[in-house]
């Protein structure tokens, strides 16, 4: 709880590759997490219970992660982490506050940013997207009129995997989900994911013809 004795520990300094912070339930302020900052080598990182209002002002600066996992906390905006140039698998769970995935997510500040002429490349090396007991999630927000072919941005041209668990609330998934390389969809305990891509409807036909492993079910596999 005091900024100062976590400075002490000079995390920044210390050059581990796998880091987990548990925050144990408790209500932080900016300051806690923000002081919590590990060595920029970092390759693996955990975060538990984070109930502030931002995320950690230095995740942007760990060019090296390839593996995070957030569970837990009550942040109602999820961080452009389709920024981080080596991560190659994002799990998060229990995000209560997370009722809306907008485009920040992958990166733009907003609809219209995919359009600007100076490429970019989101989720470069993303391999594996994992959301699992996120009750409250309702949307996740597509990229309007984006083509791969007429735009300088480029999105998860990596992902192989997507896992939807327990999202009961989420209704369907973006457009540009499908214009990746993903091979594996599982949509589990989801009940109007899977209302709304079970087979035989038109939905299920834009998946199927896409994706090759698909996994549909209304209980736990």
């Amino acid at each position: 709880t005091d900024k100062g004795e976590v400075e002490k520990a000079q995390l920044w300094d210390k050059k581990l590759f796998n880091h987990t912070v548990e925050f144990a339930g408790q209500t932080n302020s900016v300051e806690i997490p923000n002081a919590l900052r590990p060595h920029p080598d970092l390759e693996s990182l955990e975060i538990w219970g984070h109930n502030g209002t931002t995320w950690p002002n230095w995740i942007q600066s760990l060019h090296n992660l390839r593996f995070l996992t957030v569970d837990g906390g009550t942040l109602c905006q999820l961080w452009p982490l389709g920024k981080l140039e080596c991560l190659e698998r994002l799990t998060l769970y229990s995000m209560e506050g997370v009722k809306k995935v907008g485009v920040e997510f992958l990166g733009l500040e907003d609809q219209t940013s995919f359009r600007i002429r100076s490429p970019q490349i989101l989720f470069p090396k993303l391999k594996q997207l994992l959301f699992y007991d996120m009750w409250n999630w309702e949307e996740w927000e597509g990229v309007e009129e984006w083509t791969k072919e007429d735009s300088e941005i480029t999105i998860m041209p990596s992902l192989s995997e997507l896992r939807i668990e327990y999202c009961k609330l989420l209704k369907a998934l973006p457009d540009f989900i499908f214009k990746t390389p993903l091979r594996t969809l599982d949509i589990i305990r989801c009940e109007r994911l899977a209302e709304h891509y079970e087979e035989g409807n038109g939905e299920w036909a834009k998946i199927s013809a896409k994706i090759p492993n698909i996994r549909i079910s209304s209980g736990y596999i």
